[in-house]
């Protein structure tokens, strides 16, 4: 991964002090960011779904209840201030951690079943 990394910073290196850089090859420049970015995003997630499942066995062991609306409430909070702190968006990034909530929910109760 630091290997794809140093050559994306050495192609936005190149297409920078290069004048003779196409639209095209400036674009697939910013579209080798995007998939680099994508990547850890996953990996990113993976380790956020590892760590609600760790949860969902505590709450298991310990009979405590999946859904903790306090918790979510926070959670939302925070990514709101997070988001505008960052020029993004704070409702697509809602939109996707909802997503993320259910998941983690779904993944919680399936295992409290067991």
């Amino acid at each position: 991964m630091k290997f794809n990394i140093f050559i994306l910073s050495i192609s936005a290196i190149f297409l920078q002090s290069c004048k003779t850089a196409t639209p095209i090859m400036k674009i697939e420049s910013e579209r080798a960011k995007i998939d680099q970015i994508d990547q850890q995003v996953v990996s990113l997630l993976s380790q956020r779904m590892n760590a609600a499942m760790t949860i969902g066995q505590i709450k298991k062991e310990n009979k405590i209840e999946v859904t903790q609306p306090g918790r979510w409430n926070e959670v939302k909070n925070n990514l709101r201030k997070k988001a505008i702190e960052s020029n993004v968006n704070p409702d697509m990034i809602l939109k996707m951690y909802q997503v993320f909530y259910e998941e983690s929910v779904k993944q919680q109760q399936d295992l409290q079943k067991k």
